[in-house]
């Protein structure tokens, strides 16, 4: 049996800049769960680099040099940095997390210095090969594309290419995992677009899809005997632009243990334990369980209901003019406007939230997505 954990967000910047060197910032049963697997993939949110950042934007991260021996501790021997800060300290920043991997003897995952080295999987050994690729959304960030001499990731919108990923790891290993950066900062369910992309993932050939990127923890959904994570959370990460929505101290970390026939997996909830600054285990969240295609449709208006104030608190947190907006006046304005279509999406979402489907549902997860920041 060959098993391998995934986490959620790591960034050793903001509240967590020095944690890297406290080795009590991850609690004794955490740090077993991760030890006890054959390597732990964390989504690594930031370069590793002693280069400056791209700008003092408060949403920009690096982490110190020292982050490897920490990941090292917890068995993070394959690193995922394809996600929306690995560009933060412009290319040096990649350059320097590439290298500073290979002298660590640590595997890197959906970045590379060309599209080609991006888009290459991580095999490992045992259970007939286990596959990972990884790829991060695309959200008008160009810039972000590998290509024939340029660093950078795989993006999202690359269907033919991801397609032909899928395909080539199914060719030549037993499993395929796609580890997938993106999705709706702080919903507490993916919007639609997302859970037709990773389904899109399983129908191509993928046996699970590992999500993150919403900083907080989200459902999963069993499909036959494949699985989705929309999303874990986070793991070692904390801001202020986190702090002002709920449920942001909360993550997952998942293990699948694979043999040839099948994979099982194991599950730890984690909590970020604000005045002691450490990883903590804690209880089940509501939404991190199966939810299924019926269900989601029924919980759909409740989560897009919930989202839009969520989203409309970021926007305030980063652009002081959306405080004086109405909300109307902010959607319009906002990126998530895209003309006629989602006025339409709008008004058909709040009238089935007003008829109240959702409420035939879960009445323990309904208050959990309801809860205020």
């Amino acid at each position: 049996m060959t098993s391998v954990t995934f986490t959620g967000d790591v960034a050793f910047s903001k509240y967590f800049a020095d944690a890297w060197q406290r080795e009590t910032v991850i609690h004794p049963t955490v740090a077993e769960f991760l030890q006890n697997s054959d390597c732990t993939v964390p989504n690594v949110e930031a370069p590793i680099t002693s280069a400056s950042i791209e700008s003092d934007r408060s949403l920009n991260h690096a982490n110190p040099p020292q982050t490897a021996d920490c990941l090292l501790r917890l068995n993070g021997t394959v690193w995922n940095l394809a996600n929306n800060h690995i560009y933060d300290c412009k290319e040096q920043g990649i350059f320097d997390t590439l290298e500073l991997a290979e002298r660590c003897g640590c595997r890197t995952l959906g970045v590379g210095r060309t599209a080609e080295e991006a888009a290459r999987p991580v095999i490992l050994d045992g259970a007939g090969g286990i596959a990972l690729l990884s790829v991060t959304y695309h959200n008008k960030k160009e810039f972000m594309r590998a290509g024939e001499d340029k660093p950078g990731c795989i993006l999202s919108d690359d269907d033919k290419r991801i397609r032909e990923m899928i395909r080539s790891a199914k060719a030549a290993c037993r499993w395929c995992v796609v580890v997938a950066h993106g999705g709706s900062e702080f919903s507490d369910l993916p919007l639609p677009f997302v859970r037709r992309r990773y389904h899109r993932y399983l129908k191509w050939g993928a046996d699970a899809v590992i999500g993150h990127h919403p900083h907080v923890i989200q459902n999963y959904e069993t499909v036959g005997d494949k699985t989705i994570f929309y999303s874990l959370g986070n793991f070692i990460f904390d801001t202020d632009y986190q702090r002002i929505q709920k449920h942001s101290e909360l993550g997952a970390l998942v293990k699948l243990l694979f043999t040839e026939e099948k994979y099982v997996i194991e599950t730890l909830p984690i909590r970020i334990d604000r005045e002691a600054q450490c990883i903590v285990p804690c209880e089940t969240p509501p939404v991190f369980r199966h939810i299924g295609e019926k269900e989601y449709r029924r919980l759909w208006p409740l989560m897009v209901s919930v989202f839009t104030q969520n989203s409309r608190r970021a926007d305030m947190f980063l652009n002081e003019k959306y405080k004086t907006y109405t909300e109307w006046q902010w959607f319009k304005s906002s990126k998530h406007f895209q003309g006629l279509c989602s006025a339409l999406r709008l008004v058909w979402g709040r009238v089935r939230y007003r008829l109240g489907w959702w409420r035939a549902d879960d009445a323990v997860l309904a208050a959990y997505i309801q809860t205020k920041a």
